[in-house]
């Protein structure tokens, strides 16, 4: 599947054998915006260039673009959206797995609990509340102070 050669040829862990990670970045358009931003972490100054790098090379191996012929960023959104589609699905699926796991965990594990009911939870944080920050912060992974 189009995720399995994702994992195998992108992910941290793998080596890049076949150099896709170069081909990528020398087949990002000239014209392409590339942000840096400045911090005492380097990974923090070529984070958003690196994604562009390693997300144009993801999403080429998608290969699912309808018409040959098409523009750059025409193709490219084509398979942005067909690997979208495609997570959405094996999310879904794996989502159904875990509840069917955990439902027969519980149901094997308490099989002699009586049921209580419902149980109401009050004065939970709002999900859009929950924020998680864009950079990480320098000062807290400092050791030398």
């Amino acid at each position: 599947s189009p995720l399995t050669a994702i994992r195998s040829r992108f992910s941290f862990h793998y080596r890049d054998e076949n150099d896709l990670v170069e081909q990528s970045f020398q087949e990002i358009p000239a014209d392409d915006a590339w942000q840096f931003f400045l911090s005492n972490i380097e990974g923090n100054c070529f984070y958003y260039a690196s994604e562009l790098v390693v997300q144009s090379g993801v999403i080429k191996l998608m290969d699912r673009a309808t018409n040959p012929a098409a523009q750059f960023l025409e193709a490219t959104a084509q398979n942005f959206t067909a690997l979208c589609d495609l997570t959405n699905e094996v999310s879904g699926q794996t989502l159904v797995l875990f509840g069917e796991c955990i439902k027969e965990i519980v149901s094997y594990r308490l099989s002699n609990a009586r049921s209580i009911g419902a149980v109401e939870l009050s004065e939970l944080p709002a999900l859009f509340d929950l924020q998680i920050p864009f950079f990480v912060d320098d000062t807290a992974f400092n050791p030398i102070r």
